[in-house]
């Protein structure tokens, strides 16, 4: 605390626990993950098999979003026929 009460903002703090704590006394740490985990693939943000999954996933996206416009144009032709034939069947009555 400086002179006028007020915590001195200055001062550097120290990270981590305070000092003499005891929580974790004993504690070896795990052995980290079990052998075959993919778990950095699923979060790695910048491993190279995830750069790899996404440049996958982009092409196939692009592939599918091409197939459904395809789709799509074929409705719309299926549609206009299907119009063009009831009023074709409306007049021949």
């Amino acid at each position: 605390m400086s002179e006028n009460g007020k915590t001195d903002t200055n001062k550097k703090r120290r990270r981590g626990a305070p000092l003499g704590n005891k929580n974790a006394v004993g504690n070896l740490g795990g052995n980290g993950a079990p052998f075959g985990n993919k778990y950095a693939l699923k979060h790695g943000k910048y491993t190279g098999e995830r750069k790899k999954i996404k440049a996958k996933r982009a092409e196939w996206k692009r592939y599918f979003n091409k197939e459904i416009e395809e789709i799509k144009e074929i409705q719309r032709k299926i549609k206009a026929n299907f119009e063009e034939y009831k009023q074709h069947r409306n007049n021949s009555r």
